[in-house]
């Protein structure tokens, strides 16, 4: 039974090569006969079958980083989490309440509350991806802001994290004046904030600050926070009637105003660095998880896309195996 089976295909095979000759006639080659088409689509098979399996195998790849990343992400959230509670919460609710309407403000960030003739943006954004829009939704935010008041305001722009700043430096890279990485790489203290805080000893004509990063709301959403602070010398004015009974030595009031807003917008960046990496972490949690579940599923697609190519290609040669002793049977019948 073996010797007959390996003389079928042996045959098989010599008939192949043969229809191969025929089809490079000019007939063939014409269309008359329909046989050059069919042997090219078993290579074909045979390709797309390699194919399927190394995009397999990369998906399969991506699904195990993805996985990991998530995992990682989901760890870390509960620790930034206590920490947006116990740190960032009261840094922002404190301070932002102090003078809140008297100069300071929060605004939504849909709202986009309009640009004064001089302003300047501190952002606050992260310095990796993979974190759903917790970058891009600030950068189309900001991108907004700075297309409505192209013609009518001045804007000094300083960004905490790698990410917006890649985002925005190419149309607006001529107002950019600082741009922080890698803040509390290992762990973020109150120190962390000081190269932003610099930015007030160097930029002074300015009507008001603006700080925008994500806030909070629960782990499966977040929304864009603006906060004002207003320049030191427009403190007096803005806000004599939120400090009005404070007592104060004969110090230099304006030294005094600039101190105090310093002290305001360290505080502020430093609870909206904290809950922000808390937005990340949380957006990075999802984005993962979804990255991950979409990878099985197109693996799974594969998997059976590849099944059933092998299982055609298996039919095909048994088809000829069997045509070919089929006609071996009739030549010597």
């Amino acid at each position: 039974f073996f010797f007959i089976f390996c003389t079928m295909l042996m045959r098989s095979s010599v008939l192949r090569a043969s229809a191969l000759r025929y089809a490079q006639q000019p007939a063939f080659r014409n269309g008359v006969v329909a046989a050059q088409p069919l042997i090219f689509e078993q290579q074909r098979t045979a390709v797309s079958l390699k194919e399927l399996k190394n995009r397999m195998v990369t998906i399969k790849t991506i699904q195990k980083i993805t996985s990991s990343m998530n995992k990682l992400a989901t760890s870390r959230l509960k620790a930034a989490r206590e920490k947006k509670e116990n740190l960032a919460e009261p840094f922002l609710d404190i301070n932002m309440g102090f003078l809140k309407g008297k100069g300071m403000e929060e605004f939504d960030g849909a709202e986009l509350v309009p640009v004064k003739e001089k302003e300047l943006f501190i952002i606050v954004s992260t310095d990796r991806g993979m974190c759903g829009a917790t970058n891009s939704g600030i950068i189309r935010n900001v991108r907004s802001l700075l297309t409505e008041s192209r013609n009518t305001s001045e804007v000094t722009i300083a960004i905490a994290g790698s990410k917006g700043a890649s985002g925005l430096r190419r149309d607006y890279g001529k107002m950019f004046h600082t741009s922080v990485e890698e803040l509390g790489k290992k762990h973020l203290s109150f120190v962390d904030v000081e190269p932003l805080v610099e930015i007030f000893d160097e930029v002074t004509d300015y009507d008001r600050v603006r700080i925008i990063g994500n806030q909070w709301i629960s782990v499966v959403a977040s929304r864009i926070m603006h906060r004002m602070l207003p320049n030191p010398k427009n403190m007096v004015d803005e806000m004599k009637d939120a400090y009005y009974g404070y007592e104060y030595d004969g110090t230099d009031e304006e030294e005094l105003f600039k101190n105090l807003q310093e002290h305001l917008a360290a505080c502020i960046l430093y609870g909206s660095l904290i809950e922000n990496n808390a937005v990340e972490l949380a957006a990075r949690m999802n984005s993962m998880d979804n990255a991950t579940n979409n990878a099985s599923d197109m693996h799974n697609k594969l998997s059976l896309l590849f099944n059933r190519t092998r299982q055609a290609g298996i039919t095909t040669e048994l088809s000829e195996i069997i045509s070919g002793a089929a006609s071996v049977a009739e030549q010597d019948a």
